[in-house]
C-alpha cells in the first residue's frame, strides 16, 4: 500500500470500525422495528420508519442509506427481518414492495436534507419529506396491486398517516436525546 495516497491517508481504522458500527446498529433497530406490529388489515403499521427518520437524523445520509439497504438486502436474500418475521424477493412484488424502496429514498432524503442544515425546522421539513418519500411510492404500489380494494385501503389510510406523524415526532425527540447524551458523554 502507498501510504503517499492521499486517500489512504486519511482512512482511519477507528473512523471505518465507528461507521461500520453505526449502519449495523440502525440496521439492528430497523429489524426490530419491523418486529412491533399493529395490524391495520393488507399492510400493518411498523416502527422500522421510525428507526429510518433516526438514522436520517443521526449517521448522515450515507450511512443512513447504507443502513436502510442493509436492512432491505436481508429480508430480500431470506433473513427474516421484514415485518413478523417474513424474508424473501416475493417481498419486493408484495404489498410493500413501494414501501421497501421508499425506505431506502426516505433515509437518504433526511440525511440530506439534515446535513445541509441542521436547525431544528429543517429536521421537521426532513422528516415530513421523508415520510412523504416513503407514502408515495407506498401508495403508487399499492393501488396498482389492489385496484379492486383501492378504495377500502384510501378509506383507512389516514391512520398510516397519523401513525407516521406520532413517529416523525417521536424521532424528534429521540435525536434531541442522542444529541444531549453525545454531548454529555463528550464533555466527561
Amino acid at each position: 500500500m502507498n501510504s503517499n495516497n492521499p486517500i489512504i491517508k486519511h482512512i482511519r481504522p477507528e473512523i471505518i470500525v465507528k461507521s461500520l458500527s453505526q449502519v449495523l446498529v440502525f440496521t439492528l433497530m430497523m429489524i426490530a422495528g419491523a418486529q412491533i406490529i399493529i395490524p391495520t388489515g393488507i399492510t400493518p403499521i411498523v416502527l422500522t420508519t421510525l428507526f429510518i427518520y433516526l438514522a436520517g437524523l443521526s449517521i448522515g445520509k450515507t450511512k443512513a442509506l447504507l443502513s436502510t439497504l442493509l436492512y432491505v438486502s436481508l429480508g430480500l436474500v431470506g433473513l427474516p427481518v421484514f415485518t413478523a418475521g417474513h424474508s424473501g424477493f416475493q417481498h419486493i412484488y408484495g404489498p410493500t414492495g413501494g414501501y421497501l424502496v421508499g425506505f431506502m429514498v426516505a433515509s437518504w432524503l433526511i440525511g440530506f436534507i439534515h446535513e445541509k442544515n441542521n436547525r431544528k425546522s429543517y429536521r421537521l421539513m426532513a422528516l415530513v419529506c421523508g415520510s412523504i418519500s416513503i407514502h408515495l411510492p407506498g401508495i403508487a404500489w399499492m393501488s396498482i396491486q389492489f385496484t379492486d380494494n383501492w378504495t377500502a385501503m384510501k378509506s383507512i389510510y389516514w391512520v398510516f398517516i397519523i401513525a407516521d406523524l406520532l413517529k416523525i415526532i417521536f424521532a424528534l425527540i429521540l435525536y434531541k436525546a442522542i444529541l444531549t447524551f453525545t454531548k454529555y458523554s463528550k464533555s466527561m
